[in-house]
C-alpha cells in the first residue's frame, strides 16, 4: 500500500509546500476582497428591494431571491476565509503529517470543497486543490471533497440550487423593509407568529475570534484530539 501511495504521489506531483502556503495566504487575503464587493452588493440589492416593494412585487421577489443567494455566498466566505487563516497556522503541522490529520480534516474538506464555487473568482483555491491532491493523492482528496460530513454547512449549503420558499422569500423582504423603516404592503406579510428571517448563520461575524472559537469545537488544536473521528463518528477509509 506504502509503494502504491508513493507511485501515485510520483504521478500527480510533488507538495510543495511554500506554494501551498502562498496560495492559502493569498487566497485569504482575496477572500477578504471579495467580501467587500459582497457587501456592496448586498447593500445595493437591499435599496432596489425597498424600492419595488410597492410598484413592482415580482421584481421585489426576484431581488430578495437574489439577496438569499448572496448571503449564502457570503456566510459561506465568512468560513472559507478563516479556515483558510487556519490552515496557513498549521501549515508545518500538515506537512508533517502523511495523511489529512483527523482534527484538519473539517478545514481541508471545506477549502477542497470552496473551489466548486469560488474558483473563479480566488483563482488560488484551483493551486491548493493540486497541493492537497499532490501531498494526499487523489483518492484521500475524493473522500473529504464533497463530503456532508465532514464540509462545513455554510458551504455545503451553496450546492444546493433550489429557489428559497415563498415564505423565506416574504420573510426577506420583511427584514429589508423593517431595516430601512418602510411599512411592509401586506402582500409580502406571513401568518401572524412568523418571524423574520435573519442572514446565514456566520455572515457578519464582527469578531473573527468568536468564529475561530466556534471552529475550535469542530478543529481542535493539534494533538487536541488526536485519532479522533469526524462529525457523524465515522473515520475516514485510510484510518479505518
Amino acid at each position: 500500500v506504502a509503494a502504491m501511495k508513493k507511485f501515485f504521489k510520483k504521478i500527480v506531483g510533488k507538495f510543495d509546500v511554500d506554494q501551498c502556503k502562498a496560495a492559502v495566504k493569498c487566497g485569504s487575503i482575496r477572500s477578504n476582497q471579495l467580501k467587500a464587493k459582497f457587501a456592496a452588493q448586498r447593500q445595493k440589492l437591499k435599496q432596489t428591494i425597498v424600492q419595488n416593494l410597492s410598484s413592482d412585487e415580482q421584481k421585489a421577489r426576484i431581488f430578495a431571491e437574489q439577496l438569499v443567494q448572496l448571503e449564502r455566498r457570503q456566510a459561506a466566505l465568512e468560513v472559507l476565509q478563516t479556515m483558510l487563516d487556519m490552515c496557513h497556522t498549521r501549515m508545518a503541522y500538515i506537512e508533517s503529517e502523511p495523511d489529512i490529520p483527523s482534527d484538519m480534516l473539517s478545514v481541508i474538506s471545506s477549502i477542497l470543497a470552496a473551489r466548486k464555487f469560488f474558483g473563479t473568482e480566488i483563482p488560488e483555491m484551483e493551486t491548493i486543490y493540486k497541493q492537497f491532491t499532490n501531498k494526499y493523492g487523489k483518492e484521500q482528496v475524493m473522500q473529504v471533497d464533497d463530503n456532508p460530513e465532514m464540509v462545513h454547512h455554510n458551504i455545503a449549503v451553496l450546492a444546493d440550487h433550489r429557489p428559497p420558499s415563498h415564505s423565506e422569500n416574504n420573510s426577506v423582504i420583511t427584514r429589508v423593509a423593517t431595516e430601512y423603516g418602510y411599512p411592509v404592503p401586506d402582500m409580502y406579510k406571513d401568518p401572524v407568529g412568523s418571524q423574520a428571517s435573519a442572514p446565514p448563520a456566520g455572515y457578519g461575524a464582527e469578531d473573527p475570534a468568536d468564529m475561530l472559537r466556534q471552529l475550535d469545537e469542530l478543529v481542535p488544536p493539534p494533538g487536541g484530539a488526536p485519532g479522533a473521528a469526524p462529525a457523524g463518528g465515522r473515520a475516514p477509509a485510510w484510518e479505518a
